[in-house]
């Protein structure tokens, strides 16, 4: 019998997809963790991370401009605090998603400084998982925590896993007349 482990199919997948599908992996991984894990977020803050987000995604796939994105990284590092409250490390993933996909259009255009490492969409799910596992044993008492972050983990995983599958495309279906599916 043969063990699948969710997080390396994961991994092994996502080497399958072009650029833009990784991006959008990207966004929807961090919307996700967002909308799970959203509680822990002011008004203010969700804005902050969702518009970081949008211009993002925008820029990559409707023709949005450096501009926006800029502005919308100077607002959201002005509302993320110093990354040591709850909130702070859940907008975390709002910034791993834009750096796994806009990164070099930030540091080319001056927004923010060069960096030799530059986040994959693997490291937007990997963060994922632990955000959304520590959310959900936030509140439970020692004994049951651990089980409660493994249990939340898988379950992350899991919806990533299905989301990737849902994105890859049937082999040959264009060259035999096939739609996706």
């Amino acid at each position: 019998m043969e063990l699948i482990v969710v997080p390396r199919l994961l991994a092994e997948l996502l080497g399958r997809l072009d650029d833009r599908q990784r991006s959008e992996l990207a966004f929807a991984y961090a919307e996700h963790v967002l909308g799970v894990c959203g509680e822990a977020l002011s008004e203010t803050e969700r804005a902050a991370a969702s518009k970081y987000l949008g211009a993002a995604h925008d820029l990559l796939t409707r023709g949005g401009s450096i501009e926006r994105l800029a502005e919308a990284h100077h607002v959201f590092f002005a509302t993320r605090g110093d990354g040591s409250s709850q909130a702070d490390r859940v907008m975390w993933i709002a910034k791993l998603a834009v750096d796994a996909t806009c990164q070099r259009a930030l540091e080319e255009h001056g927004v923010r400084a060069r960096q030799h490492y530059q986040p994959g969409v693997l490291d937007v799910a990997r963060e994922g998982r632990q955000l959304v596992a520590a959310w959900t044993a936030r509140s439970a008492d020692s004994g049951d925590a651990a089980g409660l972050r493994r249990t939340a983990s898988w379950e992350e995983a899991r919806w990533q896993l299905i989301r990737l599958l849902a994105a890859i495309p049937v082999p040959d279906a264009t060259a035999a007349g096939h739609d996706r599916e």
